[in-house]
């Protein structure tokens, strides 16, 4: 049984050498394409080498004892083979174009020419069926070590065997069965992990760096397996900065949030971590949550999500710290907080829920609306086509303008179908859909906003967004204005001045290329061009 033992930095990077070792491969009978259960062996086991290639695929040498090397790949236990586009019956062929044979002895005694039954060697086109019912993978068992996942399969190759087999000492039958290909192999994987930092209050080294493992949950979760060097496990999520620049750490597992600012102990939990001196401590574990807290990791941000060094208080048997990682989390809502109304399309002042939200202004063309319809995503919406009315009726809107995704929302930051969901009065859900903005959307798939007209006022500017659906509902929400209608930037020329490219991503003013970037000082931004 093979296990494949890859290196983990060269894992995580990208670049594992091939390795290889030998598995034990049987032939089965199994009647039909359409097989679903394998029957008696066919041919005895032969002992292939297994290849683990570089780019991640596998490949089985001499397949059926031929010279063809069988290229396949698993993934997310689905079985394919790069190399072979025939889906029904089909030859395999060597590099210069000549079919392949297989050499197989059968594990039937047939009787030869000398009226003695043996076991006989037999030959015959080889060939790959790779639209069998019967190929795949099953995942027979995983376990899991601090740094490698371990996976044992069962390989299932559908394929067709004809050969002649003696019968009496002048005739030959020839035969004729599908069959199957299985051999097992177990797989160690390196789990992708981080370093954990451990510190003092005063930032002073308090134990050596350990590895954990991480996994991202659909929700943006964080799941930190060996927590601390303990068989323990943590979940949490990193919440949005305040004004003081720290975001809070909200644990959803592994840690009991009843008394928040004590410390909780971690059932069961013993961390093992080493001291400067190599000395290994060990001892309970436990985590006060209202100490935990996150910080921006400068020129990380971006529109929708940035860095954080994540900052976990805990007690390590009788010394307390801190222990460090980095994490992903949600973008720092920034501008300012404004109360957006969802309301029906038919009585827009039947408002049935009023939310806080972040609304900022990152040019003079450009809005972006944080957590946009609890949707989770941070939307940017282009303002266009300003038009400054000559009379202004009494109370009325001074200008409009149009409103629309803005065009450049494109890449990983983009909504893509994400689900935005709003409480009704009786409980009942709304949901709908951001545009996907990109030229493959398919607007028969989910609703689309239509945005109609922004609405410039003495005191505000409106937005309005429909959602056509069944239930037509819009969103609606206002920012202050100067008297002249402009959106009131103020600028502050004690603030500092923040630099960032047009994709949102904070950059060192200091040497920046030529290109266009947004400056921003206080609470104005304006585009410039950097030659």
């Amino acid at each position: 049984m093979k296990k494949f033992l890859l290196p983990i930095v060269g894992l995580l990077l990208g670049s594992v050498a091939a390795q290889a070792d030998d598995v034990s491969v049987k032939y089965y009978k199994i009647g039909s394409t359409t097989a679903t259960e394998l029957q008696e062996e066919l041919f005895n086991p032969t002992t292939n080498e297994l290849v683990k290639n570089e780019d991640g695929s596998y490949t089985l040498k001499k397949y059926q004892n031929s010279i063809y090397d069988l290229k396949f790949t698993i993934k997310d236990n689905v079985l394919a083979f790069p190399d072979i586009k025939t889906p029904g019956l089909f030859v395999l062929k060597d590099k210069d174009g000549q079919n392949c044979r297989f050499n197989l002895t059968t594990i039937k005694e047939y009787k030869d020419a000398n009226e003695e039954m043996n076991q006989i060697l037999v030959d015959g086109l080889l060939y790959s069926c790779i639209n069998g019912k019967l190929n795949g993978v099953k995942l027979k068992s995983e376990t899991f070590t601090q740094t490698q996942r371990l996976a044992e399969y069962e390989v299932s190759i559908v394929t067709y065997f004809q050969y002649k087999t003696p019968n009496g000492p002048d005739l030959l039958d020839t035969r004729r069965d599908y069959g199957a290909v299985v051999f097992n192999m177990t797989v160690a994987e390196g789990r992708e992990g981080v370093d954990v930092a451990y510190q003092t209050a005063s930032g002073a080294e308090l134990f050596k760096n350990s590895f954990s493992p991480v996994e991202i949950g659909s929700d943006n979760s964080f799941k930190l397996s060996y927590f601390a060097g303990s068989e323990a496990a943590v979940s949490f999520k990193v919440g949005s900065a305040g004004a003081d620049g720290k975001a809070p750490v909200v644990f959803t597992a592994g840690v009991s949030s009843d008394d928040p600012d004590s410390y909780q102990v971690i059932e069961g939990a013993t961390f093992s971590l080493q001291d400067a001196s190599g000395q290994t401590k060990t001892g309970a574990l436990a985590v006060k949550t209202a100490g935990s807290y996150a910080v921006v990791i400068e020129g990380s941000e971006t529109i929708q999500s940035a860095r954080y060094k994540v900052y976990i208080d805990t007690k390590f048997g009788d010394q307390t710290g801190f222990a460090v990682i980095e994490a992903e989390g949600p973008a720092v809502p920034k501008g300012r907080l404004v109360d957006m109304d969802y309301a029906v399309y038919s009585n827009p002042t039947s408002v049935y829920e009023t939310v806080p939200t972040y609304v900022d202004m990152i040019d003079e063309t450009t809005v972006v609306v944080y957590n946009f319809g609890r949707s989770g995503y941070n939307i940017p919406f282009t303002i266009s086509g300003k038009t400054v009315a000559a009379n202004p009726a009494e109370g009325g809107p001074i200008a409009t303008a149009a409103i629309r995704v803005a065009d450049d929302y494109v890449g990983t930051d983009k909504p893509s179908n994400k689900s935005l969901t709003v409480k009704l009065p009786d409980g009942e859900q709304f949901n709908t859909h951001v545009k996907n903005v990109d030229a493959q959307s398919n607007p028969s798939i989910y609703y689309n906003p239509t945005f109609t007209d922004v609405k410039y006022y003495k005191d505000r500017v409106d937005f309005h967004i429909t959602f056509g659906t069944t239930k037509f509902v819009a969103a609606n929400w206002s920012m202050p204005t100067s008297e002249s209608g402009i959106v009131d930037v103020v600028a502050d020329e004690n603030a500092p001045v923040e630099w960032y490219s047009l994709q949102g991503v904070r950059v060192n003013g200091e040497n920046l290329a030529p290109g266009i970037y947004i400056k921003r000082q206080g609470s104005k931004a304006v585009k410039v061009l950097v030659k």
